[in-house]
């Protein structure tokens, strides 16, 4: 038992590392952008990014957590091969998508052209997100933390290169982020290894009715990022890349819980309520090791911006602080979810994501158009609180259900 449980905190230990790794390279990929290029140019880029995230989710039907938990409870189930191999079709049709969805929006925005690379990003990560899901249930623990060190740390690497040569900040991004997605799904493959082929025809409706409850999470938490297109959208270009600082800049400190919550979810999904317990407490030195992190950033806020920004971006300042606020009640959502979901409450994770990505999105545009980025900082807060709120008062029954089921 001691041994499992050394074994466990060193797996956290890699993947947070590799997490947090990841995260402070995706940081400095992101100042490089902003001192590249202005806070217009920024706030189009991380908008546009935004609006493909989700449509690239929409598109993955909730499959990478799905598998995550079917994968844990058997390897390679029948449920598990139909889930690889309709994944590698609706990744294909989500780039494709994306493409045309930019090459049209071009029309009105000829910059976006510049992105159209972020396409070939999106069909990699999609397809990148089930063998993810593979590799966690299947204790790969240290390749999961480690190839999302490796994809950061190249796409830094080429985005530099690129920039340095003279190429366009933002096609040089786009780049970058595409050739770094492609690099790393192909070493997901080779760590993943050969997937058998299901015994029979993939019944895709059946798969997607199953997968309904992570799918609708999935996209929930993706069509939150379209927060800072919607701050653009309703106060402007200039506003959006204030608020695109902290909205985006913050994924760094996200990492901490969502690693948590990614290595938890296949052992509450095969354990006992003994084990959900364990998890619960092991939750509490996690959430306030962000909170910690949250209150250093709101204190040095303006210290930090300053040093890494320039003075372009001052004004994001007390929008960051505020920000924070709301950022702590998403640290404590990020692992209810993945609590809950192990144990088989996802339809009441689905609807409170979904109701809460739509309050936050709705809540950060009337702020920008009432208070500029700062307002837009205040809906943020404000909707993930209710969300918070919303994931206790629906789930705290069934968790007492479960827990009074077994030891």
């Amino acid at each position: 038992m001691h041994s499992n449980k050394g074994t466990r905190s060193v797996d956290f230990i890699w993947a947070l590392l590799g997490r947090g790794g990841a995260a402070a390279l995706q940081a400095l990929t992101l100042v490089l952008l902003a001192r590249l290029s202005n806070p217009q140019d920024f706030g189009l880029t991380m908008g546009a990014q935004g609006v493909l995230f989700t449509a690239a989710y929409f598109l993955g039907f909730g499959l990478g957590p799905y598998v995550t938990i079917e994968q844990a409870k058997q390897r390679y189930s029948e449920v598990v091969t139909e889930i690889v191999h309709v994944n590698q079709r609706t990744s294909i049709a989500s780039g494709v998508l994306c493409f045309l969805g930019l090459a049209a929006a071009s029309v009105i925005e000829p910059a976006l052209l510049a992105l159209l690379p972020l396409s070939i990003a999106m069909l990699a990560m999609r397809n990148s997100a089930v063998l993810e899901g593979i590799a966690l249930a299947n204790r790969r623990v240290r390749m999961f933390g480690a190839s999302l060190f490796l994809r950061r740390l190249f796409q830094l690497l080429l985005f530099a290169v690129l920039a340095f040569i003279g190429v366009d900040p933002l096609l040089s991004y786009s780049i970058a982020f595409a050739a770094s997605e492609t690099a790393i799904n192909l070493f997901l493959r080779k760590i993943v290894g050969r997937v058998p082929r299901p015994v029979s025809r993939p019944h895709f409706r059946q798969l997607i009715r199953r997968a309904a409850p992570y799918w609708i999470e999935t996209v929930s938490v993706q069509f939150r990022g379209l927060d800072v297109s919607s701050a653009g959208f309703i106060g402007g270009t200039a506003i959006g890349g204030i608020y695109a600082v902290p909205a985006r800049f913050s994924s760094a400190i996200l990492m901490v819980p969502s690693t948590f919550a990614n290595l938890c979810l296949p052992r509450i999904a095969a354990g006992t309520p003994k084990t959900f317990k364990r998890v619960c407490i092991a939750s509490v030195p996690v959430i306030l090791f962000v909170f910690l992190l949250l209150s250093l950033l709101a204190y040095y806020a303006e210290t930090i911006i300053q040093l890494l920004l320039g003075p372009a971006y001052l004004s994001a300042v007390l929008p960051t602080q505020i920000f924070c606020i709301g950022f702590a009640a998403l640290t404590c959502i990020t692992i209810a979810n993945s609590l809950v979901q192990g144990i088989g409450l996802a339809r009441h994770v689905a609807w409170t994501s979904m109701l809460g990505a739509f309050l936050l999105v709705a809540f950060v545009g009337v702020g920008a158009g009432l208070h500029g980025a700062t307002g837009s900082s205040w809906g943020y807060s404000i909707a993930v609180v209710i969300q918070l709120i919303l994931l206790i008062g629906s789930t705290a029954a069934g968790v007492r259900i479960y827990l009074r089921s077994g030891p």
